[in-house]
């Protein structure tokens, strides 16, 4: 992933570089999400681009939701100020807005229009808005995108504003829906002083379980940053949920209703593969986030991990134990900490037992990052078999501290 990031600088930030230190995000933005792309195409038995939704965007979902983040956009005006803009924020919310106009452009006007960009501006400089203009004449061009809309209307909501928004999801029992739109803060200040409405540009994309789609991640509606509320049509009949924002793609969080939570939750339990992995990965990090903020029942958020024992994929784990450990964090020294322990155990054990202790390298990539998660967490915990077999082996390799070949590298790390 390093090296196809260092070698996107050779077209962005070399072949094309950005016009001052106010757009640093063209080029680690830009660097960050074609690493995923790269490593995806020399590699792609590794589902390489899974990854991004939990090591990019949830996590910088965590940096932005603060009162203290910043603009990906931010003018610079002394040579001290340059530094502070290689953060979390430059690379990651940057790979992040890019992979969402991917979607929502669909990625052949995207690439399209990225190719004319740097055609365009070869050996040269150029701006955030040099970027908006080629993209938009593309999706002109492919019918992608309404005449009468640009995308710089759309992404200077992201660029030129921090943070990002919740959509709150409001079946209204005829067929529609109606959605609303307010920034996400994890902890928002009574006491602060900041005056600026926060609106985006929010495209929107949904699937219900009468139909189920998780693939047409080309949004064909959005909330504008003058609305208030949008109501659309095509909900599912009542016992049948929905779910919005399409493999995570948009930089949005989503609340629904207590009854389409538990539809989700059901689904889950029931049958999880009914859900495509990146949305489940999605409604545990919204739920436990949105609950972390007081904007969701903390036993909804809880339900909704209640089905991770037959969870296979690691992306929905990840995800999962990303958000828990806060979780244990809190309850650190305290009298309940012996039944999280205990509810932790419940979930991991089926995982732990899947996976088991033993390296094996010739497995595919991913099940070897869930074999390092299982046995962190698990280890934590005092999982016996898990404690038992790390004693037993760093004893092997305490007799002889000379061969390297005791302890794999996977479980050194």
């Amino acid at each position: 992933g390093v090296i196809a990031h260092e070698l996107a600088h050779q077209w962005f930030g070399d072949l094309v570089t950005m016009e001052w230190w106010t757009d640093i995000w063209l080029n680690e933005g830009f660097a960050t999400y074609m690493a995923y792309l790269g490593t995806n195409a020399f590699e792609p038995s590794w589902f390489i681009k899974d990854l991004f939704v939990t090591s990019d965007l949830q996590y910088v979902f965590s940096q932005d939701c603060l009162e203290t983040s910043h603009p990906i956009s931010i003018p610079v005006s002394h040579p001290e100020e340059i530094n502070q803009l290689f953060d979390g924020i430059s690379y990651y919310k940057g790979a992040s807005i890019i992979r969402m106009m991917s979607h929502f452009l669909t990625e052949t006007t995207f690439e399209a229009g990225i190719t004319n960009y740097l055609n365009n501006h070869m050996y040269a400089n150029a701006a955030q808005d040099d970027l908006w203009e080629a993209l938009t004449k593309q999706a002109h061009a492919d019918g992608n995108l309404p005449e009468d809309l640009t995308v710089k209307t759309i992404m200077d909501t992201w660029t030129l504003q921090m943070g990002y928004p919740v959509i709150n999801v409001v079946n209204n029992g005829d067929g529609r829906a109606t959605l609303t739109q307010e920034r996400f803060l994890v902890v928002p200040n009574p006491n602060s002083n900041d005056t600026h409405v926060y609106k985006w540009w929010v495209p929107i994309t949904f699937t219900t379980q009468e139909d189920p789609d998780f693939n047409q991640t080309h949004a064909t509606i959005g909330i504008t940053e003058a609305d208030d509320s949008i109501t659309i049509s095509g909900m599912p009949a009542d016992g049948s949920w929905v779910i919005f924002n399409l493999q995570e793609t948009g930089y949005y969080r989503v609340n629904y209703e207590p009854s389409n939570w538990q539809l989700i939750i059901d689904q889950l339990v029931d049958d999880f593969t009914g859900i495509h992995l990146l949305n489940r990965a999605q409604v545990i990090d919204d739920a436990l986030e949105l609950a972390r903020a007081g904007q969701l029942p903390y036993d909804i958020a809880l339900s909704v991990e209640s089905y991770l024992g037959n969870e296979t994929e690691y992306v929905p784990w990840n995800a999962a134990l990303n958000n828990l450990g806060y979780l244990e964090m809190m309850f650190t020294r305290t009298g309940g900490y012996g039944a999280l322990r205990e509810y932790f155990l419940a979930l991991l054990t089926p995982l732990y037992n899947s996976v088991g202790f033993e390296d094996n390298p010739d497995d595919a990539l991913l099940d070897q990052y869930k074999r390092n998660m299982a046995r962190e967490w698990s280890c934590k915990f005092g999982l016996e078999d898990c404690v038992s077999k790390s004693v037993d082996l760093y004893a092997q390799w305490m007799e002889d501290p000379a061969d390297l070949t005791i302890i794999s590298p996977n479980q050194k790390s």
